[in-house]
């Protein structure tokens, strides 16, 4: 299995949370994620750490 960045548009349908709800996650750093960049930047996080966070072995 390869590792990937998933943005939260990715990411919601996997989670079942919005990706506003991913958002707020992000930056209270409940799961980790890479903050966004620039002018329109989205939040990214790695897929093993979501999977981890999701089976609650984060």
């Amino acid at each position: 299995m390869t590792d990937e960045l998933l943005t939260t548009k990715e990411a919601s349908p996997y989670t079942k949370f919005s990706e506003r709800s991913l958002q707020r996650l992000f930056q209270q750093q409940v799961i980790a994620a890479r903050q966004p960049t620039g002018v329109g930047g989205q939040w990214r996080v790695w897929r093993s750490d979501l999977e981890a966070w999701v089976n609650g072995n984060a």
